[in-house]
C-alpha cells in the first residue's frame, strides 16, 4: 500500500496510516462481504477486534483470496488512482469506473 499511496511503511509495530485501513475496508471487506454482513461486523466488533476475527473458516479462505487479489493489483498499479480504477473494474460493487493511468515518465 505504501507504493500506491506514497507513504512509508516501517512495520505494524510502528503503526500504519489510517489510509491503509480505509483501503482494506473498501477493497477487501466491502467487496468480499454482503453489505448487511459488512455493516453488522463493523457494529459488533469492539476497538481492539479486527473483522477477520469474526469470520468462519470458509470466510477466512475467501478473505485470503481477496487479500491476494488486492495485493496483486496494488503491486502492479502506478498510484492510488490507477489502483482504484483497476479495483473498480474487478469489483462486483458498482460505482463510477475510473481510468487506468499509465505510469508517469
Amino acid at each position: 500500500m505504501a507504493g500506491i499511496t506514497g507513504t512509508t511503511y516501517t512495520g505494524h509495530s510502528n503503526g500504519t496510516p489510517a489510509l491503509y485501513g480505509a483501503i482494506t475496508d473498501k477493497w477487501v471487506y466491502a467487496c468480499l462481504l454482503p453489505d448487511e454482513v459488512h455493516a453488522e461486523l463493523k457494529l459488533r466488533r469492539n476497538g481492539s477486534q479486527k473483522m477477520h476475527q469474526w469470520l468462519t473458516h470458509g470466510g477466512q479462505e475467501r478473505l485470503d483470496k481477496q487479500i491476494d487479489l488486492v495485493q496483486s493489483i496494488a503491486s502492479t498499479s502506478t498510484d492510488a488512482r490507477d489502483f482504484d480504477a483497476r479495483m473498480m473494474k474487478l469489483s462486483t460493487k458498482r460505482g463510477q469506473l475510473g481510468f487506468v493511468y499509465p505510469k508517469a515518465a
